[in-house]
């Protein structure tokens, strides 16, 4: 077994194991002859004592790098995919409310906000109070 700190803090203990690479049944994938095919990571995640909409905001961005790093593991390097996919799991209303909270800006570049104004027929006032 081999033990390692990712730098988030996060532990990871990989056990030794071979990766089989023919599809048989699934008992033979997770089982031949007694021995384990796929290896396993155990990774040791603390537990909190305080919710993060209590938490301080240096508390809350450690917890993000450790989410981070165990979504790295799980998803083969590919994070982002991950976390694009964890996204479009939310419901609508849920993205909404997640859209409020992080209150990204929306920026309209200014051909694009012509081009607006030219299909929706609307005056300069609307559209100047559309930028704000």
């Amino acid at each position: 077994m081999q033990q390692s700190q990712g730098p988030s803090g996060v532990v990871q203990i990989t056990t030794g194991g071979q990766v089989y690479k023919g599809i048989p049944s699934i008992l033979q994938i997770i089982y031949h002859n007694k021995k384990l095919l796929q290896p396993i990571t155990l990774v040791q995640v603390a537990s909190c004592r305080v919710s993060s909409s209590k938490a301080s905001t240096r508390t809350v961005k450690r917890r993000s790098e450790v989410l981070e790093s165990v979504r790295d593991m799980v998803s083969g390097n590919d994070s982002r995919t991950q976390f694009a996919a964890e996204v479009n799991c939310l419901t609508l209303s849920q993205r909404q409310e997640l859209h409020q909270k992080v209150q990204l800006p929306l920026v309209i570049p200014a051909d694009h906000t012509l081009a607006m104004k030219a299909d929706l027929a609307i005056s300069w006032t609307k559209l100047r109070i559309l930028r704000r």
